[in-house]
Protein backbone atom coordinates (compact mmCIF):
# COMPACT_ATOMS: atom_id res chain seq x y z
CA UNK A 1 0.00 0.00 0.00
CA UNK A 2 2.87 2.26 0.68
CA UNK A 3 4.54 1.70 -2.62
CA UNK A 4 1.36 2.36 -4.23
CA UNK A 5 1.13 5.97 -2.85
CA UNK A 6 4.20 6.53 -3.71
CA UNK A 7 3.80 5.42 -6.85
CA UNK A 8 0.23 7.86 -7.32
CA UNK A 9 2.53 10.50 -6.24
CA UNK A 10 5.07 10.22 -9.19
CA UNK A 11 1.66 9.42 -11.49
CA UNK A 12 0.20 12.80 -10.49
CA UNK A 13 3.61 14.04 -10.24
CA UNK A 14 4.64 13.73 -13.90
CA UNK A 15 0.86 14.85 -14.95
CA UNK A 16 1.14 17.78 -13.18
CA UNK A 17 4.90 18.82 -14.14
CA UNK A 18 4.22 18.16 -17.94
CA UNK A 19 2.17 20.88 -18.05
CA UNK A 20 4.06 23.22 -15.85
CA UNK A 21 7.02 22.61 -18.59
CA UNK A 22 4.81 23.88 -21.31
CA UNK A 23 3.49 26.85 -19.83
CA UNK A 24 3.66 30.02 -21.10
CA UNK A 25 7.00 32.34 -20.86
CA UNK A 26 6.63 34.22 -17.21
CA UNK A 27 6.43 37.52 -16.54
CA UNK A 28 8.92 39.58 -15.64
CA UNK A 29 7.80 40.23 -12.02
CA UNK A 30 8.12 36.07 -11.53
CA UNK A 31 10.98 35.55 -13.57
CA UNK A 32 13.57 35.77 -11.25
CA UNK A 33 11.45 32.66 -9.45
CA UNK A 34 12.36 30.73 -12.64
CA UNK A 35 16.34 31.33 -13.12
CA UNK A 36 19.07 29.73 -11.72
CA UNK A 37 17.06 27.72 -9.70
CA UNK A 38 20.17 26.57 -7.68
CA UNK A 39 20.72 29.65 -6.12
CA UNK A 40 18.46 28.97 -3.08
CA UNK A 41 20.34 30.78 -0.55
CA UNK A 42 19.47 34.49 -2.52
CA UNK A 43 16.30 33.23 -3.42
CA UNK A 44 15.60 32.71 0.31
CA UNK A 45 16.74 35.51 1.86
CA UNK A 46 15.31 37.83 -1.11
CA UNK A 47 11.62 36.64 -0.63
CA UNK A 48 12.04 35.23 2.77
CA UNK A 49 8.62 34.52 2.64
CA UNK A 50 8.62 32.12 5.97
CA UNK A 51 10.75 32.12 8.83
CA UNK A 52 10.96 28.52 9.56
CA UNK A 53 11.31 25.30 7.08
CA UNK A 54 8.12 23.70 8.29
CA UNK A 55 5.74 26.28 6.93
CA UNK A 56 8.69 26.47 3.77
CA UNK A 57 7.87 22.85 3.43
CA UNK A 58 4.29 22.74 4.35
CA UNK A 59 3.86 25.92 1.51
CA UNK A 60 5.64 23.65 -0.83
CA UNK A 61 3.25 20.66 -0.24
CA UNK A 62 0.28 22.56 -0.21
CA UNK A 63 1.48 24.17 -4.18
CA UNK A 64 1.75 20.44 -5.69
CA UNK A 65 -0.81 18.47 -4.19
CA UNK A 66 -2.47 18.70 -7.31
CA UNK A 67 -2.70 19.83 -10.92
CA UNK A 68 -3.75 23.57 -10.58
CA UNK A 69 -0.25 24.82 -11.01
CA UNK A 70 1.39 26.13 -13.49
CA UNK A 71 5.21 26.25 -14.06
CA UNK A 72 5.93 28.91 -11.98
CA UNK A 73 3.79 27.48 -8.96
CA UNK A 74 5.89 24.17 -9.21
CA UNK A 75 9.48 25.93 -9.70
CA UNK A 76 8.25 28.35 -6.96
CA UNK A 77 7.80 24.68 -5.12
CA UNK A 78 10.88 23.68 -5.78
CA UNK A 79 12.52 26.49 -4.45
CA UNK A 80 10.34 26.20 -0.82
CA UNK A 81 11.72 22.68 -0.22
CA UNK A 82 15.32 24.09 -0.81
CA UNK A 83 14.77 26.91 1.46
CA UNK A 84 13.32 24.27 4.10
CA UNK A 85 16.69 22.07 3.48
CA UNK A 86 18.63 24.80 3.66
CA UNK A 87 16.74 26.30 7.41
CA UNK A 88 16.84 22.58 8.10
CA UNK A 89 19.54 20.12 7.00
CA UNK A 90 18.09 17.15 8.87
CA UNK A 91 14.64 17.92 7.42
CA UNK A 92 14.45 14.54 5.70
CA UNK A 93 10.86 14.75 4.46
CA UNK A 94 12.00 17.78 2.82
CA UNK A 95 14.89 16.56 1.21
CA UNK A 96 12.37 13.24 0.36
CA UNK A 97 9.55 15.69 -0.96
CA UNK A 98 12.13 17.81 -2.60
CA UNK A 99 13.97 15.31 -4.56
CA UNK A 100 10.05 13.81 -5.89
CA UNK A 101 9.43 17.44 -7.17
CA UNK A 102 12.77 17.49 -8.47
CA UNK A 103 12.15 14.07 -10.94
CA UNK A 104 9.64 15.20 -12.24
CA UNK A 105 11.55 18.30 -14.13
CA UNK A 106 13.95 15.36 -15.09
CA UNK A 107 16.23 16.51 -12.27
CA UNK A 108 17.26 13.23 -11.80
CA UNK A 109 21.26 13.46 -10.62
CA UNK A 110 19.82 16.69 -8.03
CA UNK A 111 17.75 14.17 -6.74
CA UNK A 112 19.83 11.60 -6.04
CA UNK A 113 21.81 13.70 -4.39
CA UNK A 114 18.42 14.93 -1.68
CA UNK A 115 17.21 11.52 -2.01
CA UNK A 116 20.90 10.20 -0.52
CA UNK A 117 21.31 13.06 2.07
CA UNK A 118 17.37 12.00 3.35
CA UNK A 119 18.64 8.82 3.90
CA UNK A 120 21.40 9.66 6.40
CA UNK A 121 18.12 11.14 8.82
CA UNK A 122 15.89 8.21 8.17
CA UNK A 123 15.75 4.53 6.80
CA UNK A 124 11.96 4.64 5.38
CA UNK A 125 12.65 2.49 2.53
CA UNK A 126 10.49 4.67 0.52
CA UNK A 127 13.38 6.27 -0.60
CA UNK A 128 15.15 3.87 -1.56
CA UNK A 129 12.39 3.18 -4.13
CA UNK A 130 12.47 7.26 -5.11
CA UNK A 131 16.37 7.11 -5.56
CA UNK A 132 15.60 3.83 -7.32
CA UNK A 133 13.44 5.76 -9.49
CA UNK A 134 15.77 8.49 -9.96
CA UNK A 135 19.05 6.13 -10.93
CA UNK A 136 16.53 4.17 -13.50
CA UNK A 137 16.10 7.21 -15.17
CA UNK A 138 19.68 8.09 -15.16
CA UNK A 139 20.76 4.78 -17.08
CA UNK A 140 22.19 3.61 -13.44
CA UNK A 141 20.00 -0.17 -13.30
CA UNK A 142 22.63 -1.44 -11.10
CA UNK A 143 22.26 0.70 -8.50
CA UNK A 144 18.46 1.22 -8.91
CA UNK A 145 18.48 -2.62 -8.47
CA UNK A 146 20.41 -2.05 -5.17
CA UNK A 147 17.74 0.03 -4.20
CA UNK A 148 15.26 -2.01 -4.90
CA UNK A 149 16.32 -4.73 -3.16
CA UNK A 150 16.77 -2.91 -0.31
CA UNK A 151 12.92 -2.08 -0.41
CA UNK A 152 12.04 -5.44 -1.22
CA UNK A 153 14.17 -6.62 2.38
CA UNK A 154 12.17 -3.60 4.39
CA UNK A 155 8.75 -5.50 3.30
CA UNK A 156 7.46 -2.93 0.79
CA UNK A 157 5.06 -3.75 -1.73
CA UNK A 158 7.16 -6.95 -3.05
CA UNK A 159 5.42 -6.85 -6.83
CA UNK A 160 5.84 -3.36 -7.39
CA UNK A 161 8.96 -3.77 -6.71
CA UNK A 162 9.74 -6.87 -8.23
CA UNK A 163 8.07 -5.08 -11.75
CA UNK A 164 10.35 -2.50 -11.38
CA UNK A 165 13.09 -4.06 -10.37
CA UNK A 166 13.06 -6.94 -13.30
CA UNK A 167 12.98 -3.36 -15.81
CA UNK A 168 16.19 -1.93 -14.47
CA UNK A 169 17.71 -5.78 -14.82
CA UNK A 170 16.34 -5.98 -18.27
CA UNK A 171 17.83 -2.90 -19.19
CA UNK A 172 21.22 -3.74 -18.33
CA UNK A 173 21.56 -7.25 -19.88
CA UNK A 174 20.55 -9.38 -17.25
CA UNK A 175 17.44 -10.97 -18.51
CA UNK A 176 17.10 -14.57 -16.76
CA UNK A 177 17.14 -12.59 -13.71
CA UNK A 178 14.67 -10.06 -15.31
CA UNK A 179 12.29 -12.87 -16.31
CA UNK A 180 12.18 -14.54 -12.89
CA UNK A 181 11.83 -11.44 -10.80
CA UNK A 182 8.86 -10.21 -13.75
CA UNK A 183 7.06 -13.84 -13.35
CA UNK A 184 6.87 -13.55 -9.44
CA UNK A 185 5.54 -10.20 -9.75
CA UNK A 186 2.88 -11.46 -12.13
CA UNK A 187 2.16 -14.35 -10.01
CA UNK A 188 1.45 -11.86 -7.03
CA UNK A 189 -0.47 -9.55 -9.37
CA UNK A 190 -2.00 -10.52 -13.24
CA UNK A 191 -2.45 -7.45 -14.27
CA UNK A 192 1.49 -7.03 -14.37
CA UNK A 193 1.12 -8.76 -17.30
CA UNK A 194 -0.15 -5.79 -19.15
CA UNK A 195 2.85 -3.75 -18.00
CA UNK A 196 5.87 -5.73 -19.20
CA UNK A 197 7.01 -2.62 -21.67
CA UNK A 198 9.81 -4.28 -23.06
CA UNK A 199 10.53 -7.11 -20.89
CA UNK A 200 9.46 -10.74 -23.25
CA UNK A 201 9.84 -13.89 -21.14
CA UNK A 202 8.36 -17.06 -22.98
Amino acid sequence: MKFLIVIFFFAALYSCSSTASKADPVSKDTAALTAKETDTTSYCRRFNKFKTADEYFNDANNKTKDCLGDSVTYRVALKEFACAVELNPDFWQARRNYGRLLCGFNRYNEAVVQLTEAMKHSDDADLNIDRAFAYYRLGKYEEAIKDYDVALKAGMDSSNVLLNKAKAEWKMGATDKACVDYKKAVAMYPDYEKEREFINCN
